[in-house]
């Protein structure tokens, strides 16, 4: 089988958050792509204070959002311990503007309008706007059926034109119910008072929110 992400750039469908069903902590990193290494299936990310972190790839690997993974675009990685290696889950590309981080409480989940308003550690209130091509959720004890729609699709672009139409819409479908069900976490955790880290990009004055990770 192919390696999960190829030299330059990986070439799949949209897909959507995908996290294991286990009790391992999954963790979120973000910063910029380095270098792909398809034969040793690695990938080096530089994080925003200028650390260097190698993550290694396994044919599970999702790749999320619409767009291709290339060197120098801006990441975010949901990762899991494997002993000394970091080894990706899924890996979403967010655009040309970098990642940013906060921390704070969810005060207000509106699915319909798919944002989420946090109180954050400085006590301002800010309001962030849900991805439209997925969005990440990584804690202990999350877990969606996503990665295994996701397998599907991306096993089904292989093979034919039809193929990859029927994924499309079945990861469409995917997206909806992966987005419904971390809105559902957030609310949980905006009941609990859990203090949520969000990863967001700054778009045309609003706050795209490409991840969470909460415990």
């Amino acid at each position: 089988m192919r390696s999960a992400l190829s030299a330059a750039s990986v070439s799949i469908l949209l897909l959507v958050g995908a996290t294991s069903a286990t009790a391992d902590q999954h963790d979120l990193m973000s910063g910029v792509i380095q270098k792909i290494d398809a034969a040793a299936q690695t990938v080096a990310v530089k994080t925003k204070d200028g650390a260097e972190v190698v993550f290694n790839t396994t044919e599970k690997t999702v790749k999320q959002g619409a767009q291709t993974v290339t060197e120098g675009a801006n990441v975010v990685v949901q990762h899991t311990a494997d002993g000394t290696k970091k080894v990706v889950e899924s890996i979403k590309v967010t655009g040309k503007n970098a990642v940013n981080t906060g921390v704070g409480v969810v005060t207000k989940v509106d699915q319909k309008a798919r944002t989420v308003t946090m109180k954050m550690a400085d006590g301002t209130e800010q309001v962030f706007n849900l991805a439209k091509d997925g969005v990440i959720s990584a804690g202990r004890t999350v877990g969606t059926t996503a990665e295994k729609a996701g397998a599907a699709t991306t096993q089904a672009a292989e093979k034919t034109g039809t193929a990859v139409a029927k994924g499309a819409e079945k990861t469409g479908k995917a997206t909806a119910d992966t987005t419904r069900q971390v809105g559902a976490q957030l609310a949980e955790a905006a009941k609990k008072g859990t203090k949520v880290t969000v990863y967001y990009t700054e778009e045309a004055g609003k706050k795209i929110a490409h991840a969470f990770q909460h415990s």
